[in-house]
């Protein structure tokens, strides 16, 4: 991302007017502005939103960076051992690590001793000369100061931070703590990919390939989407994370920042082949349930869609999601198309699969009644009683609707869609009247 290079050329500016530490007091604020989020104001400023989305260029907030790596930071062995960053951007994990490392009065000698402890690599060398600069200023916000002779040139310093792809690395790294807020978007999964097909989450392709390159004991701690963490689609991701990490931390946080509509949790786990962690991925919302809506329900996933499937076969009642009045019944003789794929007999409880967060409700249902075969949109869940009665029905609308409800899906499930597996699991707050 060449146009980010104006910002390393500004943080140029920026030592030399401090004269690499010896006029701290004046430049202070400029310093402080510098570690703590200007990278990536000046980022969104500088880069277009598409190439900022293409490169997964969000960097992480100061205090997303304090969750994920304040609890490692205090361990004095970790802090003797270096720290390497895959996939390190402007440099924020590496800028919160180095809070709890020493800093003596002397600007060289500091950096000498941090060079042989941070460690990154990423595919922008516009990023990675950022990194640089922003790790000199650490040092002298920490009260470095240069004792003399000419500033190094800030590009020849930090040579364990480099350009390249994580993916590819070839050498077998020592062993040491790895950090790592990985991008954001989809990439194709590779032939040999062992638990997925077709377009995949980059962040966990990025994360396998880190793991299986550490040696063991490393410890890692990322922060990874939360599909990872909760889509099915990535329970043979998580198999295999369990197969050669100890997970001793899966902590959901929410959403990214204001500018990546993301939801994310912090993993940390030590590498460690064949020892399972005692942490769940999905933490307990409550006191457990004598059942779950699988113990009432069968749960599918609408079969039609829309702009894919071919108007044939016989006419039939048709329901999407904007037929549907939140928490109501409806009969729905109309609309109409023609489909000859799975359909669905009354009553049921259709559920949007679309949820977030951020909405006031998680899990909102309507109850579809009537006598014909209903066509659903792949839009929406279906919940349809064993029993048949619409009574079960009324009974699960109102167990969606309670705050419980809610409660328990934001720990379980924080990407954007509800998903079968979720809504089997959720529990029966009420006994059937």
């Amino acid at each position: 991302m060449k146009v980010y290079q104006k910002y390393a050329d500004q943080l140029d500016v920026l030592l030399d007017k401090i004269e690499w530490g010896n006029r701290i007091r004046s430049h202070r604020t400029e310093v402080e502005s510098s570690l703590n989020g200007q990278a990536a104001n000046v980022l969104r400023e500088l880069a277009k939103p598409l190439a900022i989305w293409k490169t997964g260029a969000y960097f992480t907030g100061q205090e997303l960076a304090g969750k994920a790596i304040g609890p490692l930071a205090t361990r004095a062995n970790l802090l003797d051992e270096p720290v390497y960053d895959p996939t390190c951007g402007a440099g924020d994990l590496l800028l919160r690590w180095s809070d709890a490392l020493s800093a003596t009065v002397d600007l060289i000698a500091t950096l000498g001793r941090w060079e042989t402890l941070l460690r990154g690599r990423d595919l922008e060398p516009e990023f990675i000369a950022v990194a640089k600069r922003r790790l000199i200023l650490k040092a002298i916000a920490k009260g470095a100061r240069l004792r003399g002779g000419k500033p190094p040139n800030a590009d020849h310093l930090f040579p364990n931070l480099q350009e390249g792809d994580a993916r590819t690395a070839s050498e077998k790294p020592p062993r040491f703590t790895l950090v790592m807020n990985p991008p954001f978007g989809m990439v194709q999964a590779a032939d040999k990919c062992s638990w997925a097909s077709g377009k995949v989450s980059l962040a966990a392709v990025l994360f396998e390939a880190c793991l299986k390159q550490a040696a063991p004991s490393s410890r890692i701690v990322a922060i990874l989407p939360d599909v990872l963490r909760t889509g099915s689609r990535y329970g043979h991701w998580r198999e295999l994370v369990e197969q050669k990490l100890q997970v001793v931390r899966v902590e959901p946080y929410g959403r990214f920042d204001e500018f990546a509509d993301v939801d994310v949790f912090i993993l940390e786990g030590v590498v460690s082949a064949g020892r399972k962690g005692s942490v769940s991925w999905w933490p307990s919302a409550g006191s457990p349930t004598k059942m779950a809506v699988e113990k009432l329900f069968d749960v599918s996933v609408g079969a039609v869609v829309p702009h894919r499937d071919l108007h044939t076969g016989p006419w039939v009642p048709f329901i999407a999601v904007g037929d549907l009045p939140p928490w109501e019944s409806v009969h729905h003789a109309q609309p109409r198309r023609r489909f000859s794929g799975t359909r669905v007999m009354p009553p049921f409880v259709a559920v949007r699969r679309t949820s977030s967060p951020s909405d006031g409700q998680r899990a909102i249902g309507t109850i579809v009644t009537g006598n014909e075969f209903v066509a659903v949109e792949n839009h929406l869940l279906v919940l349809k009683p064993h029993d048949g009665t619409v009574k079960c029905c009324e009974f699960v609308l109102q167990n969606l609707k309670n705050q419980r409800t809610r409660d328990w899906l934001d720990k379980r499930i924080r990407c954007r869609h509800l998903t079968v597996s979720v809504l089997r699991e959720l529990p029966i707050w009420e006994e059937i009247m």
